[in-house]
C-alpha cells in the first residue's frame, strides 16, 4: 500500500517537471513573430537619400552668360568689370532695338522688371543678329530724294526699367516709321547734321555707364555715334542719320537703343522720359541739357527740324 503511494507520487512529481520544462523551452506563436519582426527590421533598416552636390571643399564655378558675339561675362551684374559691364549693356541694347529681349531672355541674363513697370514693347520674331562694327556708308554720288519729315515718322517707345542685383537698367528705344529716302542705288546721303537721342529722370541717380546701339532695317548693328551728355539725370547720345540705300537699307540709325546704368539708395517713385530730335538740310543737332525731368535739344538753326518725346515709364512709382 505504502509502496502504490509512493510510486503515483513519483509519477506526479515527474509529470509536472516535464510539464514545467516544456513550457519554458517554447516560446509562444506571438513571441516569435516579434522576434522575427525585429530580425527583418534591423536586416533592412531604411535611410534618407543622399541629395546631389559638390563634394565637400569643391567650390562651384561662377554663372556666366555668354553674348551674341561670344563674349562670356559674369552672371552676378555686381561682379562685372567695367568692360564686362559694358559689353552686357550693348547686348541689352541689342536685344531691346532688334525687338528680342523676351522674358526667356531676361531671365537667361539675370534680369527682372518689377511689377510697377508699364507694359513693354510688344515683342515680334525677327532673325538674331550679333553686335556688329558697322562701317558708316559712303555718301558719294547720292542725292536725298525726301529730305524733309515729321515727328509722326518716328516712333519713340516709353523707357522701360530692369533690374539685376543691385544694378538697373533703364532704356529708350526709337524707331523710324517712314525715314526719309536717297536716290542711291549702292550708297546712302546723310539727312541733314546729327540725330539725337536722351533720356533723363525725375531725380537724381548714381551713373554707372550708357551705352547705345544702333540698327539698319535688315537688322545689321553695331554701336555708332558719340556720348553727347552724360550726368546723374541722364544721358544724350548723337549720331548721324542717313536715307534709304538699296544696299544698306536704312543706316545703321534707323532703329536704335540708349541703356543707362543706375544705382540708387532710395525706394522713391522712378521715372524716366526719352526724347529724339531729327534734323535736315543744313541743320544740326549741337548738344543736350538735361535736368530733372526735362531734356532740351540744341541746333546751329530753328529751321528744317523736329523733336519727339516719350511717355514716362515708371519703377516703384
Amino acid at each position: 500500500m505504502k509502496e502504490d503511494l509512493l510510486k503515483g507520487l513519483k509519477a506526479i512529481f515527474v509529470y509536472g517537471l516535464a510539464l514545467s520544462l516544456t513550457l519554458v523551452a517554447m516560446p509562444s506563436f506571438a513571441a516569435q513573430d516579434v522576434a522575427m519582426n525585429l530580425e527583418d527590421a534591423a536586416a533592412v533598416s531604411i535611410t534618407s537619400p543622399v541629395k546631389p552636390g559638390p563634394a565637400a571643399g569643391v567650390t562651384l564655378p561662377p554663372k556666366t552668360i555668354t553674348l551674341s558675339n561670344g563674349a562670356v561675362v559674369p552672371f552676378n551684374a555686381d561682379v562685372r568689370t567695367g568692360s564686362e559691364e559694358e559689353a552686357f549693356r550693348r547686348e541689352l541694347s541689342l536685344l531691346v532695338t532688334l525687338d528680342q529681349l523676351t522674358p526667356e531672355k531676361m531671365k537667361e541674363m539675370g534680369l527682372s522688371e518689377p511689377e510697377e513697370t508699364l507694359p513693354k514693347i510688344p515683342v515680334t520674331a525677327k532673325p538674331s543678329e550679333p553686335l556688329l562694327n558697322v562701317a558708316q556708308p559712303a555718301a558719294i554720288g547720292c542725292r536725298v530724294t525726301k529730305p524733309s519729315s515729321s515727328a509722326g515718322d518716328m516712333n519713340v517707345s516709353r523707357p522701360q526699367i530692369v533690374k539685376s542685383g543691385t544694378k538697373i537698367y533703364a532704356y529708350a528705344r526709337y524707331n523710324w516709321k517712314n525715314a526719309p529716302f536717297s536716290e542711291c542705288p549702292r550708297n546712302q546721303a546723310q539727312i541733314g547734321g546729327p540725330d539725337g537721342l536722351a533720356i533723363t529722370f525725375n531725380r537724381a541717380v548714381t551713373n554707372k555707364g550708357v551705352s547705345f546701339v544702333g540698327c539698319n532695317s535688315y537688322n545689321k548693328c553695331g554701336k555708332t555715334g558719340w556720348l553727347e551728355t552724360n550726368s546723374h539725370y541722364g544721358a544724350g547720345w548723337a549720331f548721324q542719320d542717313w536715307g534709304y540705300g538699296a544696299l544698306y537699307g536704312h543706316g545703321p540709325t534707323y532703329k536704335g537703343t540708349l541703356t543707362y546704368t543706375l544705382t540708387t539708395s532710395s525706394t522713391k517713385c522712378l521715372q524716366a522720359f526719352a526724347k529724339y530730335g531729327h534734323s535736315w538740310n543744313s541743320t544740326k543737332l549741337t548738344g543736350f541739357s538735361i535736368g530733372k525731368s526735362s531734356i532740351g535739344i540744341s541746333w546751329n538753326t530753328s529751321k528744317s527740324l523736329w523733336q519727339k518725346s516719350s511717355q514716362a515709364g515708371s519703377y516703384r512709382c
